[in-house]
């Protein structure tokens, strides 16, 4: 396996939370931590009201 370096901090940080939920994620446990099925719900909840 290749080693990668990283010359900004920010590149790394992005290379590890880039994907369509991880941010989601974040956001949500940033009000503290919950049970995946908590979690779960609250993420359905966010993306019916971003449609509507």
């Amino acid at each position: 396996m290749e080693e990668v370096r990283y010359h900004f901090g920010a590149s790394l940080v992005l290379s590890i939370i880039s994907g369509k939920w991880k941010p989601s994620i974040i956001c949500e446990l940033d009000e503290g931590a919950c049970r995946y099925n908590e979690l779960h719900e609250q993420l359905n909840q966010h993306n019916a009201a971003k449609r509507s």
